[in-house]
């Protein structure tokens, strides 16, 4: 089976000598570059370094800036509507508490007041424990009269 390249270059025959020259033109450059040092640190990597926060911001952020304003509006409604909730539950809390704890005392007074006149009748009987419910079955008496 032939490869993409053999079928290419079979019917563009003229083109092979374009590409060996590119070819060689590349590795003429390649082979007479110096190789990079990776101890040394070159005169770039302060640059590079200056550039990356900007690189991050661009990368991470600005190519997804409608998603994040869109996010950051969902948060600031959040977080408004739980500051304007939360007044209204507290406020009804404390005064409902002190409603009750004031209802509460007025009654144990006038209970003690009642007790203090002889007024008050006598305090009802506890209330009979509940008696465990009977076991279920399905038996059904014989003498039982059917409609």
């Amino acid at each position: 089976m032939k490869t993409p390249r053999e079928i290419l270059l079979k019917r563009h025959p003229a083109v092979e000598g374009r590409l060996d020259a590119i070819r060689e033109r590349v590795l003429a450059h390649e082979l007479n570059c110096p190789a990079p040092n990776p101890t040394s640190v070159s005169p770039g990597l302060g640059l590079v370094l200056l550039r990356l926060p900007l690189r991050i911001w661009q990368e991470l952020f600005w190519s997804c800036r409608r998603i994040w304003a869109g996010l950051a509006g969902a948060w600031l409604v959040m977080i408004a509507v739980n500051l304007l909730s939360l007044d209204e539950p507290s406020a009804r809390l404390k005064t409902g508490r002190v409603a009750g704890q004031d209802v509460w005392a007025l009654l144990v007074e006038r209970e003690r007041l009642l007790a203090e006149l002889g007024e008050t009748a006598p305090p009802p009987p506890p209330p009979k424990p509940a008696t465990a419910p009977r076991p279920r079955s399905e038996y059904r008496p014989a003498n039982r009269a059917r409609c």
